[in-house]
């Protein structure tokens, strides 16, 4: 950023275009550099402790005005080089041309009369061309470089980069409500809060929020979509204490931890008082499909998937992933092999009483993108094969959590089907796919909630009992148990685990692998936490299973 006017009359900034020959300070005239060194000798005259003060600034120091003192010049800040007592005791008398004193009344408003530089319009609203000198914070150019380089590379296209860092330039809302996004994503990526508590991101929040207030009152249809992008950031990066600090880790090892940002946007769940405007502005708009700003619309319905998946609800706005290819296209474009067709085949046949259709074929596709997230998490992928595969993701999760509950199936199928098994195979699953294929932090408490929905659902049914259904709960009590690792919950998973093995008669782990990955199981992602849930059967039931170190041999294999 430069600090220093430029020789031509134009200057072309960072974010704005300055024209410095409007700005440029009349030159100073005789008479009023000489008033000006009148009066400051005057008050070194008056006051000795002034003079002190006066030779031990620096030069072009600001000089102000005098408490108590009393005089026309006395409301003006006077900018002038600082002399030594000795030049001033030293120096005559200044007089005019025609013989008159210098203290004349025509000339004692000379300084007064200095006009001020212009503001820049309209990014920095009430700051001058001075913020722009060396010693001034450069916090405006580090969230600029924060933005273009490390958050919205990952998150957007390029051309979609291009039109967000145009409105970041232009438009004051979304300047500030950046300045303040970036300070809050640097937070979470440091896992301490510093940036988004200073004084100056807080005042970057709060003209945000007066800016927001004066479009709304006079909003119309041109302006719906740039406050719909403010409302947006300040729904997405507003950071809370619980938010921030050690929150562990599963033992699962996902496919794509990175991908869209979600070890950071999925530590924040939306601001609650922000959701209903957001979605009356969606309605003004038209609906997420009519939106034009790019980018915009897909932000919004990550921050709505992820909002979901938290809290295990139906996302609460239509598909924006609905033209994602299938699983077998995405991997034939992808170059590698397609999903088996007998990948899931758990649910159709392992499951007491059947699973309805729908449940089926989104649980079907959820283990398809599980296999084709497997095969792609050791390939070079180029940004367009990796963002293909993220839509794949985003769209089976996105159907999961849209299944309905038990009360909106049809008659028929309540009538032929097991709401316990119906139940218990969907909160499995949203607990693998939250761990695994759309892998979220757990600072927000998510696994703890499914670990013990899953636990309940199992206590209050007749499962534990029933010879006929110990495939699909076996899965389910490895699943729920590798995420229950060092939790009260852990021990529970570990004796039930234990008895619907023995009923099951499967004491080797080969055998028990057999019947996981007929469900929604990953090798490379569950191996680790499922071999030290294996380890820590009893010792009577280990002596006749595998060990946890002939596990550790077959995964190395």
């Amino acid at each position: 950023m430069p600090s220093k006017r430029a020789t031509a009359s134009h200057s072309e900034y960072t974010f704005v275009n300055v024209d410095l020959a409007s700005t440029e300070r009349p030159r100073r005239t005789t008479q009023a550099r000489a008033h000006t060194a009148r009066v400051i000798r005057q008050r070194q005259t008056r006051d000795p402790s002034t003079q002190h003060a006066t030779n031990a600034r620096p030069a072009n120091a600001v000089v102000p005005e005098m408490a108590g003192k009393t005089s026309s010049t006395s409301s003006a800040r006077i900018l002038a080089p600082a002399k030594s007592s000795t030049q001033s005791s030293q120096s005559p008398p200044i007089t005019q041309e025609d013989g008159r004193s210098d203290e004349s009344p025509e000339n004692q408003h000379v300084a007064q009369k200095l006009p001020s530089p212009r503001p820049l319009s309209p990014v920095f609203g009430a700051l001058t061309v001075d913020a722009f000198d060396a010693g001034t914070s450069g916090a405006a150019v580090e969230a600029a470089d924060y933005c273009l380089n490390i958050d919205w590379p990952n998150l957007l296209t390029p051309e979609e980069t291009t039109v967000w860092f145009q409105l970041f330039c232009k438009q004051p809302v979304i300047f500030h409500g950046f300045n303040y996004a970036s300070a809050t994503h640097g937070d979470i990526l440091r896992n301490q809060v510093s940036r988004s508590s200073r004084r100056d991101m807080l005042a970057h929040k709060t003209q945000c929020f007066h800016l927001l207030r004066d479009l709304v009152a006079n909003l119309d249809d041109d302006n719906v979509e740039l406050v719909l992008f403010a409302v947006m950031i300040m729904w997405h990066y507003d950071l809370r204490d619980e938010e921030i600090g050690d929150t562990g880790s599963l033992p699962f090892v996902p496919h794509l931890p990175g991908a869209n940002w979600l070890s950071v946007y999925g530590r924040t769940t939306g601001v609650e008082a922000h959701t209903r405007p957001l979605m009356n502005l969606l309605d003004r708009a038209g609906g997420i499909g009519n939106l034009k700003q790019p980018g915009l619309a897909f932000a919004i319905s990550c921050g709505d998937l992820i909002a979901a998946s938290i809290a295990n609800e139906k996302p609460g706005l239509p598909l924006f992933w609905k033209d994602a290819p299938p699983v077998e296209e995405a991997a034939n474009m992808l170059h590698m092999p397609p999903p088996t067709s007998c990948v899931g085949y758990g649910f159709v046949t392992l499951v007491p009483g059947g699973l309805p259709a729908v449940a089926v074929d989104a649980l079907s596709e959820m283990c398809a993108v599980d296999a084709l997230l497997g095969n792609a998490r050791l390939r070079c992928l180029k940004a367009r094969q990796n963002k293909m595969l993220v839509d794949v993701r985003n769209a089976a999760q996105y159907r999961l959590l849209s299944l309905p509950s038990w009360e909106e199936l049809k008659e028929d199928d309540r009538t032929v089907r097991s709401r316990t098994a119906y139940e218990l195979c969907i909160l499995t699953a949203v607990l693998y796919s939250n761990a695994v294929i759309f892998p979220l932090p757990l600072n927000t408490g998510w696994h703890s909630r499914l670990i013990t929905r899953i636990r309940d659902t199992i206590e209050h049914s007749a499962l534990s009992s029933s010879s006929s259904d110990t495939s699909m709960l076996i899965w389910s009590l490895f699943i729920g148990g590798i995420a229950a690792y060092r939790s009260h919950d852990r021990a529970w998973f570990e004796m039930n685990l234990q008895a619907a093995l023995a009923r099951a008669r499967i004491y080797r782990w080969n055998d028990a692998e057999m019947l996981l990955t007929a469900f929604m199981w990953s090798r490379v992602a569950c191996s680790m936490g499922a071999a030290v849930l294996w380890d820590a059967l009893d010792t009577e039931y280990k002596s006749r299973s595998t060990s946890v170190v002939a596990i550790r041999s077959q995964i190395a294999l």
